[in-house]
């Protein structure tokens, strides 16, 4: 039966290593266009004009055990260091079962808190990050937490030896000469990824995909869009080869609804 406030075939709960998914609603930085709030619901609404069975892959979603836990409240009232510096508490109380989350953003930020709970959980985490922009400062317009800042945090918890990009074409000159000095960033090639899959091992990773790694041509709804994006197709080619890896954890951010009437996006 349809229940459009859970993705498609999700249950309410799910065993030790299943995924699920988790709604974080926080939209509080976008430095251009905000909506992101609304990523959530319209994510869970259009998972029902999908095929429950993936032709690729072989396998249908009743096949597998997943859940749905629902949103997180992140009240515009409670200020925003608060509220960023809570929710990994409260991230961790939700999947004390051992289920494996997938974040549905919201901002970029929301990245942060999910990996500062699976960092405690997994030590020598490493994350592969998807993005059109660095987000490799360390505060953006006077906001220590900010959607342009995540991967800094991010980085000063895993290091930046651990930290995979894909896809970057926008940052200041700090951001890139960073990136080229640490070696942090990847092409956007089979070849690439190949070389960070066998440069993970065996470690766990965290997977966070900002949408707007894609190129706005093909994906409009999000807040900040730069030209000269992937398309959809290098994007799942490279996603699908990360089986090949232990992922603990992910999260889609910044899909922006309200951009893109369509509902393409």
């Amino acid at each position: 039966m349809e229940n459009p406030n859970t993705f498609i075939c999700a249950s309410e709960d799910a065993p030790a290593g299943a995924f699920a998914f988790v709604g974080i609603p926080l939209d509080r930085t976008g430095s251009y266009h905000r909506g992101s709030v609304e990523a959530p619901r319209a994510l869970r609404e259009a998972s029902y004009n999908l095929e429950e069975y993936c032709q690729v892959a072989d396998a249908s979603l009743f096949d597998l055990k997943f859940a749905d836990f629902g949103d997180l409240d992140c009240p515009e009232t409670t200020p925003l260091d608060e509220l960023v510096d809570g929710l990994d508490g409260r991230l961790e109380r939700l999947f004390a079962g051992g289920q494996r989350p997938i974040g549905i953003g919201g901002e970029h930020t929301v990245s942060l808190p999910m990996v500062r709970m699976l960092a405690r959980k997994h030590p020598g985490l490493c994350v592969v990050h998807f993005d059109a922009h660095a987000d490799l400062r360390p505060s953006y317009e006077g906001e220590k937490y900010s959607h342009a800042a995540v991967m800094h945090h991010v980085s000063q918890l895993v290091g930046l030896k651990n930290l995979f990009q894909f896809g970057i074409r926008s940052g200041t000159r700090e951001e890139w000469a960073l990136m080229r000095g640490q070696g942090t960033l990847r092409d956007c090639s089979p070849e690439a990824m190949a070389k960070v899959i066998d440069a993970i091992g065996q470690r766990p990773v965290f997977l966070s995909i900002d949408l707007d790694v894609l190129d706005p041509s093909e994906f409009p709804g999000t807040g900040t869009p730069e030209a000269g994006g992937i398309s959809f197709k290098v994007l799942d080619q490279l996603v699908r080869m990360l089986k090949a890896v232990k992922i603990v954890g992910c999260d889609l951010v910044e899909l922006c609804p309200p951009l893109d009437p369509s509902g393409i996006s």
